[in-house]
């Protein structure tokens, strides 16, 4: 999932108005977090980070070092962390069949999953946002218009095809294969 990390960061479109590019890397995160759960998924974002900090090209537009994860980017790339745990634990959530619904696929699970990948994405915002105003010395308004609002429809996109890949992955997945890669 690290490799998987690394080669959707290598998607990258530089956006001539802010520091931060477009890139797949929040899908990556969501895959990673909702494939393997919160322990495994946080740690296999772990193994992506620590790549790049040692230089290795696995960030955006196939950069790396520690520059990238101190820099303007850095808030986003440290916000994958809880990220990935967050939507673990509802994807864990969601296959637990807890209610009687058909796990994943049932009504609570559909909502419970899009409820953690809605907040895992806020996430990485919260970490991200504050981080590039500090860096940068940009004040509350201008982060949000360089580092927020051009980003959402496409993170909505990308939890929404991510939402459809967790979904489309169950029917080949049997609920002890699923339980495994939930770091159960």
């Amino acid at each position: 999932m690290a490799a998987l990390l690394a080669v959707l960061s290598w998607v990258s479109l530089p956006l001539p108005f802010s520091p931060v590019p477009l890139t797949l890397q929040t899908l990556g995160v969501l895959l990673t977090g909702a494939l393997l759960g919160p322990r495994y998924g946080v740690l296999a974002t772990a193994v992506y980070l620590l790549l790049g900090f040692v230089g290795v090209p696995v960030f955006h537009g196939g950069t790396g070092g520690p520059g990238i994860l101190f820099g303007p980017t850095g808030g986003f790339l440290w916000g994958f962390l809880p990220a990935a745990f967050i939507i673990g634990w509802f994807a864990r959530s969601a296959a637990a069949d807890r209610y009687g619904q058909a796990g994943p696929r049932g009504a609570r699970g559909i909502i419970v999953m899009a409820t953690g990948l809605v907040l895992a994405s806020v996430a990485i915002y919260l970490v991200g946002l504050p981080w590039l105003s500090a860096v940068t010395g940009l004040g509350a308004r201008e982060t949000i218009v360089v580092g927020l609002l051009p980003y959402l429809p496409g993170d909505l996109l990308k939890a929404g095809a991510a939402f459809l890949l967790i979904r489309s992955l169950q029917p080949v997945m049997t609920p002890a294969r699923f339980s495994a890669s939930l770091g159960r």
